[in-house]
């Protein structure tokens, strides 16, 4: 899964795999619905996502999410030094 806040266009994608997209429908005044070949979500987008959200919230979680998987990641590679850079607009849980 990866969620993305895109702030140049005010956009939040919440992608659940990288699946080719046939059809996208908005369901909602500003809330698209990607669905995949065989009719299964892929994404959501919200248009317009700082009316509707509190960004910051969205930030720290997007923050919490990358230093999380990073720990995770660090513990499995025991021994190794691991550097992860977060990017706090993305992350990929």
């Amino acid at each position: 899964m990866r969620v993305a806040y895109d702030a140049d266009v005010d956009i939040i994608t919440i992608e659940f795999d990288s699946r080719k997209v046939k059809e996208s429908q908005e369901v909602l005044p500003g809330v698209i619905v990607d669905f995949d070949y065989d009719d299964q979500i892929t994404a959501f987008e919200i248009m317009d996502a700082s009316k509707f959200t509190d960004l910051s919230m969205v930030s720290v979680a997007l923050h919490q999410a990358t230093k999380s998987k990073a720990s995770a990641l660090a513990e499995q590679v025991s021994g190794s030094s691991v550097s992860v850079q977060s990017n706090p607009q993305e992350a990929t849980i």
